[in-house]
């Protein structure tokens, strides 16, 4: 993860933070960081189940914990995963 936070700009501390997605009862949170160079998605799943999160566009997986993936524009997220796009 201390890696990532090197090569990846928009995981600073003083990026912008954005929620996307934390909805009641529902256990995915999903975020976005950015910087004038570069924008991430940050998504979460604590759950015991699978999770899916629409995004506006297909986006990589740079970081993974766990089962992540994105098929089209949607990304599927095992349970108990985090992951960074």
């Amino acid at each position: 993860m201390l890696e990532c936070k090197r090569e990846l700009p928009a995981l600073a501390a003083d990026s912008a933070f954005t929620v996307l997605s934390a909805e009641p009862n529902q256990r995915l949170f999903v975020f976005k960081r950015e910087n004038a160079t570069q924008d991430l998605i940050v998504a979460v799943n604590p759950a015991h189940a699978t999770a899916e999160y629409d995004l506006a566009q297909a986006r990589p997986v740079r970081f993974s914990i766990g089962s992540a993936r994105v098929v089209g524009t949607t990304l599927k997220l095992g349970p108990q995963s985090f992951a960074i796009l």
